[in-house]
């Protein structure tokens, strides 16, 4: 077993009266694949909006890489190695795909005029260094015809995969995707899975994926945790997820895998 990069200690987040997160506690595994899974309403995306601090964590902690995670601002949390996306795109429309990626990496020279202005030849290699690595991620998500296509013009599955893209640009450790396969082409989407499969054991990025699709994130997974009505019901292999009677009653229906 190796050592947990996300800790997530009796985590709770009350909006009201509901608790949408009701002492959740979990771990995620280092250069692991997880699956994060449950009904509408489970408190899935509520989970990774307290991991990213969107919402402010109520009590509990979060940990990441042995360091605490909570009450520290989204742009410190990014700044660690903790990349997401959301349900809903929010691609710069008017950019070009290429650009929407290029525009990501941290410390470009480019942006101070000091260096604009004296060092140009510096700022221009810099430059194309990050448009290679867009285009080694375009190639991942397939998407290479596309890097002038500006990203409004994008089907809602490209789009998607734009902010995989995007959240690959950041060089990250942690990986939140919430419902990456929501709008993709399943032939295109498991393709995807196999690149994610490729970067948790080329590059060791961990991945913790909130996803419907049942059957695709029990074939991807390392370890699969079930979220209902804001508490963790079942956490193990998918093997064992798979035959536990408590997601069957509250997740499947009582109906088996």
């Amino acid at each position: 077993m190796t050592e947990p990069i996300l800790q997530v200690e009796d985590a709770v987040c009350a909006f009201g009266g509901l608790r949408a997160v009701d002492n959740c506690s979990f771990e995620v595994e280092a250069g692991t694949i997880t699956g994060l899974i449950g009904p509408n309403g489970a408190g899935k995306s509520t989970m990774f909006n307290l991991i990213t601090d969107m919402v402010p964590l109520q009590s509990g902690r979060i940990f990441f890489d042995g360091r605490r995670l909570d009450g520290i601002p989204p742009h410190s949390v990014a700044r660690r190695g903790v990349a997401r996306t959301f349900q809903i795109p929010g691609e710069l429309g008017r950019m070009t795909v290429l650009e929407n990626l290029a525009l990501v990496p941290e410390g470009q020279l480019g942006e101070a005029m000091f260096t604009s202005l004296f060092a140009p030849g510096i700022v221009r290699r810099q430059e194309e260094r990050i448009r290679d690595q867009a285009r080694e991620v375009l190639g991942l998500l397939q998407l290479t015809h596309l890097e002038e296509e500006l990203a409004a013009n994008l089907s809602t599955g490209q789009k998607k995969l734009l902010e995989i893209g995007r959240a690959l640009m950041a060089s990250p450790k942690l990986v939140l995707l919430d419902e990456p396969a929501a709008g993709v082409n399943p032939t295109l989407m498991r393709n995807i899975a196999q690149t994610i499969k490729g970067l948790r054991d080329e590059r060791g990025i961990t991945w913790v994926i909130v996803e419907h699709d049942v059957p695709l994130i029990m074939e991807m997974s390392d370890r699969v945790i079930v979220m209902a009505e804001g508490k963790v019901i079942a956490n193990g292999t998918p093997e064992e997820v798979r035959s536990d009677r408590r997601v069957l009653d509250a997740y499947l229906g009582g109906v088996a895998a």
